[in-house]
């Protein structure tokens, strides 16, 4: 699970990236074994971050932090894969990068559980959208149901646009408000 608060200690990416073997260790010291180092190594280079290895984690970025997070989630070898606002933060560029490495956790068969506010995100990299209001699910659906669209008005309180810009895969959404204050 990556978190939306990322870590500011003094340690190096590989450090901090390893610290997702611990449910791997003994219960009493940390020695990490050549294999947990493998599955470091291997997690850094699907994530392209490799080059960052030695750096300490203070110094990178948002996006570079959001990609050690996801790395450190990944070396914990689970089936499912939870996480919270892993694009947060971050500019265009960067939140597109973490969308493809969340499409290529679910093309290596993980289950991927992400939660965003990012409504554009949420239906283009879903394959189901859950849309909730006050704790209450109101939909769970693919992006395309027209259920989803109008619980989403519901949760919105507003009546969303949906601009269909790849043959009804995949929609641009924005307000109809959009237009009275603009």
């Amino acid at each position: 699970m990556t978190e939306q608060q990322l870590p500011t200690a003094e340690m190096t990416v590989e450090e901090y990236v390893a610290l997702g073997r611990m449910p791997y260790q003994k219960i009493l010291g940390v020695q990490w074994s050549m294999p947990d180092m493998e599955v470091v190594k291997k997690s850094l280079q699907i994530m392209n971050i490799s080059e960052l290895k030695n750096r300490q984690m203070q110094e990178l970025s948002g996006g570079e932090k959001q990609l050690c997070a996801i790395a450190r989630m990944m070396v914990q070898d689970t089936p499912i894969v939870l996480l919270d606002e892993p694009m947060s933060n971050l500019d265009i560029v960067n939140q597109l990068e973490i969308v493809s490495k969340i499409k290529q956790l679910r093309a290596m068969g993980k289950i991927v559980l992400c939660v965003v506010h990012d409504l554009n995100i949420a239906f283009g990299m879903a394959d189901v959208v859950a849309i909730m209001k006050k704790g209450k699910l109101l939909a769970c659906e693919a992006p395309q149901n027209e259920q989803l669209k109008q619980a989403l008005n519901e949760a919105m309180d507003t009546e969303m646009n949906f601009f269909d810009i790849n043959k009804g895969v995949y929609s641009i959404i924005v307000p109809r408000k959009w237009n009275e204050i603009f």
